[in-house]
Formats: C-alpha cells, sequence, structure tokens
C-alpha cells in the first residue's frame, strides 16, 4: 500500500508500507539495509521508506525491534520518534556489553566530544565483524546533527566512513560504518613527534577529505586526533564521523591546523584538550599542551627544529583562518603540501627516538622490501659494469686509430705576445674612452667592476619577527638565475600592511656602488637601493640611493650620490600580483657594480 500525507512545514512525505505486519522484522541484515534506504531515499524492497528534504524531518525506528518507519510519525513533524510513535527515551549512559540496534554489541568505547557523541568499537552479532559505532544524543539540535552526518556519510571519499546502518536505540541515534584498523594519532605519538614528511602525508589527505566535504557544503566541527587512523600502508582514514549541524569550514580548518601542529610537536595548541581514550583499566594519555608567548601558541619550528619553516607558518595560518594571512579553504592546505617546494629540506634527520614501533608484520614487510632492494641494486650495478666496459672498449678503439702527434712544422701561439690576439680596434677596448672624452657606460662599469656580495639577510623592519624565506636569501646572488628569494604570499599590496620588505647585501669590501641590476621573474615588482651603515640600521636612517620596475628584462638601477660602504639594501616596495588575486615577488639575481 502507498500513502502520501504532508506535514506541517516540510515538503511532501512518501511512505511505502509491506503487506506484511510491521512487527514482521525478517532477517536482520534485511533490515539493516532497509534502515540506509528508509533515511537515505533509496528504498527497498519489502521495507518502509521515508523521503524528506527537510533537515529536521528524519523518522527512524528505535528499541530492539527494529521496525518500519510510521507514516504518521512523518506527518507529526516530531522528531527521532521510536517505533509506537512516542518521543524518544533521554540518552543512557551505555556501558561495554551493552547492545545497539539489537545486533552491535559495544566492545570499547573510542572517544567522546563536549557535545557528547561517543565513538565505540562494537561486534556485529549477526555477520561476525568489527564494526564503527557512533552514538548521538536525543536533544536539541540532534535532528540537523543526524542529517548533517547522514549527509557526510553518502560521501564517496576514501578517507571518510559510509554509513551502513542507523536507527534509535537507548533514547540515542546510532550510526555504523566499516571499522578501520590502524594507529591513531596519539599512538603514532608515544614516541615523540613525527618527522615531518610523515605529518605531511597525513595531513595532506585529511585535508583532501574534508575539502570533499566542504565542497558537498558539509563542515564537520568535531575532529580529534583519536578519530584519524593510519594503517600499515600509510593509507589515512577517519574510524567514525559527525557533522555538526551549526559547524563551519573554519572549525574544520583550524582542527587539520592543530593535528599538523600536534603531529609536528607532540603538543595541542587548541584551548580545548582533545579527548584521548584508552583500553579499558589503563589510565588515558594526556597530550600537552603547547607552549605560548602572549597568549599565543609558539611556532611549530620553535619547539621542533626538525620543523622546515614554511611548514610551521602552514600550520599557524591554518589555526588562525579568522586573520588576513589564515588559511579560508581547507582544499588551499591540501595543495599546498602537495607542491614539492611548500616544504624546506631538512637539514638533520629526525632523533631515532622518533622512529615509530614496528611489529612483527612490519618488519617481515621491511625485510621482504630491503631484499627485493637489494637484488635490484645487483642488478644495475651488472648492468652498470657491462656498460662501463662496452664504452671503454670503444673508447680503447677510438683512441688508438687517432694520431695525437702535433705536426712538428707548426708554430704554437702566444696570446700574451701576438699581435692578432689583441682587438681590433680602440673602441673594443673596456678601458679606452669613447670620442667624445666620456667614461664607460653603466653597463661596462657593471660588468667590468662587479663587486662580491658576500652574505645577505632578510630586512623587514616592520614585520612579526618571522623573515621572508630567510633560508632562500643567498639564491639571490648565488650566480643561478634559475633559483631565487621570495616573499611570503600576500594578501594585500605594499604599503597597506607594512613599508616593504627586502635584503641587506654585505658587499666584500667598501664600496661606492655605482649601480645595482636586478633579474626577478616577477614583473611588475617595484624595487628601491638604500644605503646602509650596517645590517641592523632602522628604515629612517637609509636613503633612497635609486629605484625602478622590473620588467621581463633584467632592470638596471644607476644610483644616484652613493656613500662608500659594505652594506647595501635592497628594498621591496611593491609587489608582483599572483594569479590567485594575492601578491608575491621573486628576485632571482643581484648584481652590484661600484669602486
Amino acid at each position: 500500500m502507498r500513502t502520501t500525507s504532508r506535514g506541517p512545514t516540510g515538503p511532501d512525505v512518501v511512505a511505502e508500507r509491506p503487506a506484511a505486519a510491521a512487527d514482521d522484522v525478517g532477517s536482520t541484515s534485511q533490515v539493516g539495509a532497509a534502515k540506509i534506504a528508509e533515511t537515505l531515499g533509496r528504498g527497498n524492497s519489502g521495507t518502509d521508506r521515508v523521503v524528506s528534504d527537510t533537515p529536521h524531518a528524519f523518522f527512524v525506528t528505535g528499541g530492539g525491534d527494529r521496525g518500519g518507519a510510521t507514516p504518521a510519525s512523518a506527518s507529526s513533524g516530531r522528531p527521532l520518534c521510536n517505533q509506537d510513535g512516542t518521543a524518544g527515551a533521554t540518552p543512557t549512559e551505555l556501558m561495554p556489553g551493552a547492545t545497539i540496534g539489537g545486533r552491535y554489541r559495544l566492545m570499547n568505547l573510542v572517544g567522546a566530544d563536549e557535545s557528547g557523541h561517543r565513538y565505540w568499537r562494537a561486534r556485529d552479532t549477526v555477520l561476525p565483524r568489527d564494526v564503527a559505532v557512533t552514538l548521538l544524543p536525543d536533544g536539541t539540535g540532534a535532528s540537523a546533527t543526524v542529517a548533517m552526518t547522514v549527509r557526510a556519510g553518502r560521501l564517496h571519499h576514501i578517507s571518510l566512513p559510509q554509513t551502513l546502518d542507523m536507527g534509535t536505540d537507548h533514547g540515542q541515534f546510532y550510526l555504523v560504518n566499516r571499522w578501520i584498523d590502524g594507529a591513531t594519532l596519539p599512538d603514532l605519538l608515544s614516541t615523540g613527534p613525527l618527522a615531518p614528511e610523515a605529518a605531511i602525508s597525513i595531513t595532506a589527505e585529511v585535508s583532501e577529505a574534508l575539502a570533499d566535504a566542504h565542497r558537498s557544503g558539509i563542515a564537520l566541527g568535531a575532529i580529534t586526533p583519536g578519530l584519524i587512523r593510519v594503517n600499515i600502508d600509510g593509507q589515512v582514514r577517519f574510524s567514525h564521523i559527525v557533522a555538526h549541524g551549526t559547524a563551519t569550514p573554519d572549525q574544520d580548518i583550524r582542527a587539520v591546523g592543530a593535528l599538523l601542529y600536534l603531529m609536528l610537536t607532540g603538543t595541542w595548541p587548541l584551548p580545548e584538550p582533545p579527548p584521548v581514550s584508552a583500553p579499558a583499566g589503563q589510565a588515558p594519555t594526556t597530550i600537552p599542551r603547547a607552549p605560548t608567548r602572549r597568549g599565543r601558541e609558539l611556532p611549530a619550528d620553535e619547539i621542533n627544529p626538525a620543523v622546515p619553516e614554511a611548514l610551521s607558518a602552514l600550520a599557524e595560518r591554518a589555526l588562525h583562518p579568522e586573520e588576513p594571512d589564515g588559511i579560508h579553504a581547507i582544499a588551499a592546505v591540501a595543495a599546498l603540501l602537495r607542491k614539492p617546494q611548500a616544504v624546506a629540506h631538512t637539514e638533520s634527520p629526525p632523533p631515532p627516538g622518533q622512529q615509530l614501533r614496528l611489529t612483527a608484520d612490519d618488519r617481515r614487510l621491511i625485510n621482504e622490501r630491503r631484499m627485493k632492494l637489494s637484488l635490484a641494486a645487483v642488478i644495475l650495478v651488472v648492468f652498470a659494469m657491462l656498460i662501463v666496459i662496452a664504452v671503454g672498449g670503444l673508447a680503447n678503439q677510438f683512441l688508438a686509430s687517432v694520431d695525437n702527434s702535433a705536426p712538428s712544422n707548426v708554430q704554437m701561439i702566444d696570446a700574451d705576445t701576438s699581435p692578432s690576439a689583441q682587438p681590433a680596434g680602440p673602441a673594443a677596448s673596456p678601458n679606452t674612452a669613447g670620442t667624445n672624452g666620456q667614461s664607460p657606460t653603466a653597463a661596462t662599469t657593471l660588468t667590468a667592476a662587479t663587486v662580491p656580495i658576500v652574505d645577505g639577510t632578510v630586512y623587514d623592519p616592520q614585520g612579526d619577527g618571522k623573515p621572508d624565506y630567510k633560508s632562500y636569501v643567498d639564491r639571490a646572488y648565488d650566480g643561478n638565475p634559475d633559483s631565487a628569494w621570495l616573499t611570503w604570499v600576500y594578501k594585500q599590496q605594499f604599503p597597506s600592511l607594512k613599508t616593504g620588505v627586502g635584503l641587506m647585501l654585505q658587499l666584500q669590501q667598501q664600496t661606492t656602488p655605482s649601480s645595482v641590476q636586478i633579474s626577478s621573474s616577477t614583473p611588475g615588482t617595484t624595487v628601491e637601493i638604500r644605503s646602509a651603515t650596517g645590517p641592523a640600521i632602522q628604515l629612517d636612517q637609509t636613503t633612497v640611493l635609486g629605484s625602478g620596475t622590473v620588467t621581463d628584462q633584467p632592470l638596471t638601477i644607476t644610483l644616484t650620490n652613493p656613500p662608500k660602504s659594505n652594506y647595501l639594501l635592497v628594498f621591496v616596495t611593491r609587489m608582483s600580483k599572483t594569479g590567485d588575486n594575492q601578491y608575491q615577488s621573486k628576485i632571482n639575481e643581484i648584481a652590484v657594480a661600484g669602486n
């Protein structure tokens, strides 16, 4: 029989009633499939179905009977009712051994959050397998959370669990998904912070999963270290999932920043401590709070020197999405972590104490991989030796056929004394004045009297103490035009945030500079050349000697009345605009000419 009714405010609610009585449940597995079809609106032959577009209009069965939905409950507009149409019971505290939905026996509590959601590992007594059970308290706002969580369970992302069953029991709404084996983040951190490479990989996968949810209009708002699991193959999964009805994307971004910070430092940066569970009979491990300075967590690279500066900056930007330079989209975290240049090279390996504990299966897999790699290395060495022998034989044959002795009647040419080695005319001599008696041009002076740059530092007098890519400074004068020093990515152009940022260069000797040549791959960058008497001089104590704007060709700036000094300031006052309407500049090469 098929009936259609309209609720007080919601859309049509359609219910299909099987010919059998509602309490004729049939097999338990069929009922579980019916529950999923009932709430997700897919339908199931021989079972009840309720379809609603209103988030607050989920009507599901309760108790141990697990029968079909009641159309009368749907039309009444009441949230989360029991099978008999009465309001759901007050949520009760459940202990290990209790049964949910007539088939899921609770084994151990994985975690809980401040909203009363509880995450369990349970045993399916019908299909012998472990499952993850999430309990949501039936109270004000629970229906919205249930609706969003069910939507999240329909996402097809490998890191997000999909819903297998759902219902109400013991006055609570429950969701069931497949159990995920693996170590939680607190397990991985039991021996200390993770290597930056491991933290990058885990954070990238979590961010990509959340980005998929955000694209569907779903924010979770309940992400804790205990809900993230990493299996032996390095795959990252959420063991349970709850999407709070009032959650915002910024909450997820901040949680991802906290997870990254935790993996890099072993400390928790958020004010509220994360829930950490432990096996029965054991005290839960407490995650230490992050040290602070002026009410703000210390940068991760100050706590753990092995953390690259760029990765530490990314964690801090994610922790504060409300700030102008914070992360405003979770997809940006995943994109930055997938770029090889997003994290600078770590100069020293992590201490031995940071290595993960290995099980017997881990050691077996590692030994097998080592054997395969060793065999491959031997084969490569043999091939290399054969190639060397073949090339050597060919070279010997070639050299044997060549007479290397020069004819005795050929006179050797001395480049210092032969007239033919001299320039054809006076215009070719760099030291020769022009026909008008003027001195050589600035370009000739730059080539003839280039002053070596021996050191450099980031000059940021109005900054926050975090110099822009300070480890890349020497790339601006290393002679390689493909490398560069670069500024941070700013959301606003100079001078709205500060006057500018630049490089304080130390010259090899006291020099009166005449010109500076700058090569940059970011056209539109405006640069000032300023005098400096020392590396720590104030900006108002410097003098502008010249300025210019970079194009696609090297920029030569001729200096006016430069003083003699060991220091020279190259100061960026306007950055180049990026493709995503942000601002950043690069300086590939700097050459100073003077005497």
